[in-house]
């Protein structure tokens, strides 16, 4: 976990920021259902008939953080999925009716920065790998939100397992 720019700090700092991304988006999608009057659960049952099955490396099923990749292939996972999804945002057909939304291809591109800033790359060095994903036609918008957010949720879960691998390898480095 020497390599690159991966530290206690900027895995701490990342996590903070990809928490408050996703409280953020989940409030402006939570504000917005309101006014339509639906609530979350609702779009998640609408969920199971209107998949996006969007193909990133982070929808491999390690979501709960515990694979045996190293920080560098996690990181490496993390901000391709990232990327993934700022291309996919910049795609959407928002709906007029959705405010603010727009600023949340500003907040994935911050997470994909800070993700980038740990492997020592910059936004322009990286291409977006290829994807696929259903194209969803009824609420696209909202269906890609709630996307995000569980993408979102995934990073958080990987960060945190980082962090905590660091952590220990500290505390052992200390200990000798």
């Amino acid at each position: 976990m020497s390599s690159h720019n991966i530290t206690p700090l900027n895995l701490t700092n990342a996590t903070i920021t990809v928490k408050q991304t996703r409280d953020e988006i989940a409030a402006l999608l939570a504000q917005y259902l309101e006014r339509i009057n639906k609530t979350y659960s609702d779009n998640e049952q609408f969920l199971i008939y209107q998949k996006l099955k969007l193909q990133h490396p982070l929808s491999d099923g390690d979501g709960d953080g515990d694979t045996d990749d190293s920080a560098e292939e996690t990181l490496a996972k993390v901000s391709q999925s990232l990327l993934i999804l700022f291309d996919l945002l910049k795609k959407v057909n928002w709906t007029p009716k959705v405010d603010n939304f727009t600023n949340i291809i500003e907040k994935v591109e911050h997470n994909l920065s800070k993700a980038l800033e740990m492997r020592n790359l910059h936004f322009s060095a990286v291409e977006t790998p290829p994807y696929t994903y259903n194209r969803v036609n009824i609420n696209e918008d909202i269906v890609v939100i709630m996307e995000t957010i569980a993408i979102l949720n995934v990073v958080e879960a990987k960060y945190e397992r980082l962090l905590g691998q660091l952590n220990c390898q500290s505390s052992v480095e200390s200990q000798s």
